[in-house]
């Protein structure tokens, strides 16, 4: 199924709209509406199906993931490739837990505030 997420540019200068196809084997963890007004997911595993800037002018070959503290370990997406997070909760009550995070529909990531 396809799903979408905002990432960074490697240089951290630009936020970009990444496209992934979440396989059917993934696992996946639904995290209810909170204080993000919006159903977010997690999964375990992607494939990049391409990256762009934001107005979807501009093509990028590869991105990271968003970063929120020190201790977080980034996901670098490249189109063509799998992505996998450096570990995984399954557990729907932990809003901020490991995994990659994405919406299933494209206007709620591109409105999503990081």
């Amino acid at each position: 199924m396809i799903a979408w997420k905002q990432a960074q540019t490697l240089d951290l200068e630009n936020i970009v709209l990444v496209k992934l196809d979440i396989p059917s084997d993934a696992r996946v963890c639904h995290i209810p509406k909170g204080r993000m007004q919006c159903d977010r997911y997690r999964c375990d595993k992607a494939m990049v199906l391409g990256i762009t800037s934001l107005d979807g002018k501009h093509r990028v070959s590869r991105a990271r993931s968003l970063r929120y503290d020190k201790d977080f370990v980034p996901v670098i997406y490249e189109v063509g490739k799998m992505a996998y997070p450096s570990s995984y909760c399954g557990n729907k009550r932990k809003p901020i837990a490991p995994g990659l995070y994405f919406f299933w529909d494209k206007q709620q990531a591109l409105e999503y505030i990081y």
